[in-house]
């Protein structure tokens, strides 16, 4: 995603996320866009990063610094900026000179991370659903479908939303809001790939898969933006 690209001298630096397979979840695919920062901070932020999020690192694993560094194969420095960042988004909690610890999934951060995804899901509908010719719609009526088909697997639900939804995202053409999200996205898909989707959430998102679908055949705005958000529990 698009980061603050706009500086005195623009210089950026694209890094392209490999995939990751959150444990006993999706396979996810990410890409940023961030201004110039030291090239080994960045590596090992998606490094450890994408541990966390595919679940190689767990919720109380404590990771050692120095022992990144050795993996890495470059000084501690670029690690801890790498851990810096990721406290900054709520992955990790840092004991200076003692360790770093994988933050839980509270009830409350996951209820919050289906009311953001909600939120998020309806705002980016609403931004896109006015940019979109009749291909395209058509396209997001097929991966709504693709959605609905998926849902009801823990391993492909949350691949299968991404790819809805992305979709809609770069349609968007707003950089301002998708760089608001920046390095948050791997807090969030932590969080709903770990949290998944229990049997009564699985009915009712894809009644409200069905809902958008009609709602872009039909052009109507305003329930596209309430199923987008539906999907994720609210609205």
């Amino acid at each position: 995603m698009s980061l603050a690209d706009v500086v005195e001298h623009p210089s950026t630096v694209s890094t392209s996320v490999p995939s990751f397979t959150a444990h006993d979840g999706p396979t996810i695919s990410l890409r940023r866009s961030r201004p110039a920062v030291s090239a080994l901070a960045e590596e090992a932020f998606h490094g450890i990063a994408g541990r966390i999020a595919n679940g190689i690192y767990q919720p109380g694993d404590r990771i050692s610094d120095k022992q990144l560094a050795q993996e890495f194969g470059f000084s501690r420095t670029p690690v801890r900026e790498a851990l810096q960042r990721l406290e900054r988004i709520g992955l990790v909690e840092m004991h200076p000179s003692r360790y770093t610890v994988v933050t839980a999934i509270t009830p409350e951060m996951a209820r919050a991370t289906w009311e953001f995804t909600g939120l998020f899901a309806g705002n980016v509908v609403r931004l896109a659903f006015p940019r979109l010719g009749e291909t395209e719609r058509a396209q997001v009526v097929e991966l709504i479908a693709a959605a609905i088909e998926k849902v009801p697997s823990n391993a492909e639900w949350l691949t299968a939303q991404i790819a809805l939804f992305g979709y809609l995202a770069d349609r968007a053409h707003n950089d301002l809001y998708r760089s608001l999200l920046g390095d948050s996205w791997y807090l969030i898909l932590r969080n709903l790939a770990r949290i998944g989707i229990s049997p009564a959430g699985q009915a009712e998102s894809i009644r409200a898969l069905h809902l958008l679908s009609d709602a872009f055949v039909e052009g109507d705005l305003l329930a596209a933006e309430r199923a987008a958000q539906r999907v994720y529990g609210l609205a």
